[in-house]
């Protein structure tokens, strides 16, 4: 069973606090095959130039790259300098389970709204990460949590909220197959509210800030008699639109081959930030992450396009590395350390050798 520790106070220096600052650090450089460019074209994504001087690091392994943008989306990569050996051979849920390596499905015959099981039948541990939508079995559920499932074809429980609150039977079977990742809103309320009535709330709010946006067939279709939040998955008006974020950002975050992550804006506003154990592992899950921090510039037609500065995501993630830590959990092997910063609260999963797998960073 897991053993929960919560770390009362702590400042910066003292224990409970500035962990992450062992392990992250962030300032931004160019990445290394930069060269000198035309002016942006429209609507496709574009690196800004670096400041004249940047913040001093808080170590010498991790940079924020050039930003790179599209409409009103705004990402900065997460470059590691050193040579990352977090989480090798760990691999996503999203690919796990189209290879049928992963099974999900509802804990038992009569259900659990915040739970399921799960089962990696493969040779690699699996990563399941907060805000991987799953869809089927009684109703759709989001996980709350990043959780690594060995390769031992043992079932585990795992916590997750509901995202269909309108339906309570399964149609085809207790199993579920995977969805998409989350908006940033909606996995942030997942993770840092743990509450099943505000991710309801949530959920209904993001379905219609999208229809808004859309009108016919795709406005019916997202509102769902069941409420559910894969009609903010699969609408095809925002499907499409998706795609065309994904395209613009999806080359042009991922050129430098040592990035393990991003600091992600929309408009003016920075909203979260995510870092991987080792390029390969946020190499296979970019294009997910990506789809969903563009369903989240797809919300807001008010969203302005101005990005916020350099600086300002530079100390986004530098309040996440100074933060206290509030609560570690372990579970098994893993151990996943809850903190919170002034303007950030975030989630580490670390390996029994305190090795990386996920950092989450939302904002407060």
């Amino acid at each position: 069973s897991p053993r929960t520790t919560a770390v009362p106070g702590g400042r910066k220096g003292q224990p409970g606090a500035n962990v992450l600052a062992l392990f992250l650090a962030c300032a931004l450089v160019p990445s290394p095959d930069a060269a000198a460019t035309a002016g942006p074209q429209p609507g496709h994504a574009v690196a800004a130039e670096a400041p004249a001087a940047a913040v001093a690091p808080l170590d010498d392994r991790y940079r924020l790259g050039p930003r790179v943008s599209h409409a009103s989306l705004h990402l900065w990569p997460v470059i590691d300098t050193g040579r990352a050996v977090a989480a090798e051979g760990v691999i996503a849920l999203s690919t796990a389970m189209a290879a049928g390596l992963v099974k999900v499905e509802e804990l038992d015959e009569s259900g659990s709204v915040p739970q399921l099981r799960v089962t990696n039948l493969g040779k690699q541990p699996v990563l399941l990460a907060a805000g991987d939508v799953v869809t089927g079995g009684k109703q759709d559920r989001v996980l709350v949590d990043n959780v690594v499932v060995a390769a031992d074809n043992v079932p585990v429980a795992v916590a997750v909220n509901c995202v269909e609150h309108g339906r309570w039977n399964a149609k085809e079977g207790l199993g579920f197959g995977y969805g998409g990742r989350a908006e940033a809103d909606l996995k942030r309320t997942v993770a840092t509210e743990r509450d099943q009535g505000r991710t309801w709330a949530k959920v209904a709010e993001v379905n219609a800030e999208k229809k808004a946006r859309v009108s016919g067939v795709d406005a019916v279709m997202l509102e769902p008699s069941s409420g559910t939040y894969s009609a903010s998955l699969a609408t095809p008006a925002v499907v499409q639109a998706v795609s065309a974020y994904v395209a613009a950002l999806d080359a042009p975050l991922g050129a430098d081959p040592r990035t393990v992550g991003l600091v992600a804006a929309v408009g003016d506003r920075v909203v979260g930030a995510e870092v991987y154990g080792n390029p390969a592992l946020f190499a296979e899950v970019r294009r997910e992450a990506l789809s969903g921090l563009a369903r989240e510039a797809l919300g807001d037609s008010a969203t302005p396009t101005t990005a916020p500065t350099d600086d300002r995501a530079q100390a986004f993630l530098a309040d996440a590395l100074a933060a206290r830590v509030t609560q570690s959990v372990e579970q098994g092997d893993n151990t996943t350390i809850s903190t919170e910063g002034l303007s950030t609260k975030g989630a580490q999963l670390r390996g029994k050798d305190g090795s990386l797998y996920k950092l989450d960073v939302y904002a407060k």
